[in-house]
């Protein structure tokens, strides 16, 4: 073997540790995040009902509940995965 080649076997082992440790940091973090994405769940619940009640009293405002519900679908599509 080369030393060429054992160059290129090093740094793809130090690719794969770096991979690794990245891989271990969310890991770690998974609990917290899944806690942020259920918050924010009952967060962009409560904001689309109160979005459909403003629709109701201004014509301007339609369409918001929409997005937020879009927001809140791509949320618990995230949450969904986490728990599965």
């Amino acid at each position: 073997i080369g030393e060429e080649t054992i160059a290129i076997i090093i740094q793809q082992e130090n690719n794969s540790m770096e991979e690794l440790n990245e891989n271990a940091k969310l890991i770690a973090a998974a609990p917290e995040l899944l806690e942020v994405l259920l918050e924010t769940d009952k967060d962009l619940c409560i904001l689309w009902a109160q979005m459909l009640e403003l629709e109701e009293a201004n014509p301007r405002a339609e369409g918001l509940s929409d997005l937020i519900k879009s927001w809140r679908d791509r949320n618990k599509k995230a949450i969904n995965k986490a728990l599965n």
